[in-house]
């Protein structure tokens, strides 16, 4: 709806909106945002050049405005604290606002049964499993070796 929420449920896309001035022509200019926990660990840190350059002939001046989701079911229970930054790479930041916007997401459904699971992110991550004969079963005991992962052969090797 646009609105500042101080609370959102992990079930539904939140966004972050940021709204800025350029006063001058410049290029290679990031805007973004850092989430940061109440404990100071950075969760994302997130600008509007990441994916692409939405702006290879630089920024003119005029008034801006980014938007980003964050998808449902990607944050944990918790407080979270936002930072806005802007900054040019190999540069000291020519923004950088901590705090602007405290929020707390509330478990209302969604991935595994209880509210706190540990970690930072609670994404629905994909699994496949398998049923029947002629699987690779492994006890306890050999879960270190079963945990191991397959990567491409490399030409050349």
């Amino acid at each position: 709806s646009g609105d500042v929420v101080r609370q959102v449920t992990n079930t539904e896309d939140c966004y972050v909106e940021i709204g800025y001035h350029v006063l001058s022509d410049i290029h290679g200019l990031y805007v973004g945002f850092q989430l940061v926990t109440e404990g100071g660990i950075v969760v994302i840190d997130s600008h509007d050049q990441d994916s692409q350059d939405i702006f290879p002939n630089g920024r003119g001046a005029g008034t801006y405005v980014g938007r980003c989701r964050l998808p449902a079911l990607l944050l944990n229970e918790g407080a979270y604290v936002l930072n806005l930054v802007a900054y040019m790479p190999g540069r000291d930041f020519l923004v950088l606002e901590e705090g602007v916007l405290s929020f707390e997401v509330l478990y209302v459904g969604g991935v595994g049964p209880s509210p706190r699971k540990p970690g930072i992110v609670r994404p629905a991550l994909e699994w496949s499993v398998s049923f029947g004969e002629g699987q690779d079963v492994h006890s306890a005991d050999s879960l270190e070796a079963a945990c191991s992962y397959r990567s491409a052969p490399v030409e050349g090797q």
